[in-house]
C-alpha cells in the first residue's frame, strides 16, 4: 500500500509528464519562461544539440529498416 507524500519529498519518483515542474520535459518546453526569471540558459540546455543530432540519425536509420526512401530537402 502507498501512502500520500508531501509534495518535493526526495524520495517520490522522478516526475516524467511536461506538465509536471520539475521533469526534463517541463523544463524543455519552459525554457522561455525559465530564463526570463533569471535561469541561466546552461541550466536547461544540456547537451541538446548532440541528442538532437543523435535522434536525427535514429530516425534516419529507422526510415531506411521501414523502406521508406529519403526525399529531397
Amino acid at each position: 500500500m502507498d501512502y500520500a507524500k508531501k509534495q518535493g519529498d526526495e524520495t517520490i519518483p522522478r516526475a516524467w509528464s511536461r506538465h509536471t515542474a520539475g521533469s526534463s520535459a517541463y523544463k524543455l518546453t519552459h525554457a522561455k519562461e525559465e530564463r526570463k526569471q533569471g535561469t541561466p540558459l546552461q541550466d536547461v540546455d544540456d547537451g541538446t544539440k548532440a541528442t538532437v543530432e543523435e535522434k536525427k540519425r535514429k530516425f534516419k536509420e529507422f526510415l531506411k529498416l521501414m523502406g521508406v526512401k529519403e526525399g529531397k530537402k
